[in-house]
C-alpha cells in the first residue's frame, strides 16, 4: 500500500463563517457538488462529531455515507466517505481546514487514501477532477454570499 493523497487549496474573499456554510447548507452544497455528480441531490447531517454524513440521490437512494470524524465550526471539518455499490472497498478521509485573515479565508482540502488498492487508485484522476471544478465554486458560492449579504 502506498500514500495518495489529493491536496488543494483556495483563497476565499469571504470570512470563514460564510466558506462553513457552502460546505455544510444542503442547498448551497447541492451547488458545488453538482458540478462533478449530476445525479446528486442533498447532503444531510447534523455536523456533530461522530453523527452520519450521507449523500443522497435525486431518485432518493443513498450514493455515498461517510461518519463525521471532526466538526469544529468555521475552522476544521473531516469526514470519511465511501461510494456505496463502487464494487470494492473504497473509503476516504475529506478534510477541509479554513484559516481566515482579515475576512479572507484559506481553504485547504485533504483526500485520501487512495493508495490503498489498484482500483483505488484508479480513482484519483477522477477526484483531481471534481476538486477542480468544486473549489472555484466553493468560491463562489461564499463570495456571492459575501456581497448579498
Amino acid at each position: 500500500m502506498k500514500n495518495l493523497y489529493l491536496e488543494k487549496s483556495i483563497e476565499i474573499e469571504a470570512p470563514a463563517g460564510k466558506v462553513w456554510n457552502v460546505l455544510t447548507d444542503p442547498n448551497l452544497s447541492r451547488d458545488w457538488i453538482r458540478t462533478w455528480w449530476h445525479e446528486f441531490d442533498v447532503l444531510e447531517s447534523d455536523w456533530q462529531a461522530g453523527s452520519a454524513v450521507l449523500w443522497k440521490m435525486c431518485n432518493g437512494s443513498v450514493g455515498a455515507e461517510g461518519i463525521l470524524l471532526v466538526s469544529e465550526p468555521y475552522w476544521d471539518l473531516a469526514f470519511t466517505f465511501s461510494v456505496l455499490g463502487a464494487g470494492f472497498e473504497k473509503q476516504e478521509i475529506i478534510s477541509f481546514k479554513l484559516r481566515e485573515i482579515n475576512d479572507t479565508t484559506l481553504l485547504a482540502v485533504t483526500v485520501g487514501n487512495f493508495g490503498d488498492s489498484p482500483e483505488h487508485e484508479a480513482c484519483f484522476p477522477g477526484a483531481v477532477d471534481s476538486w477542480n471544478k468544486s473549489l472555484p465554486k466553493i468560491k463562489n458560492l461564499a463570495e456571492v454570499r459575501v456581497k448579498v449579504v
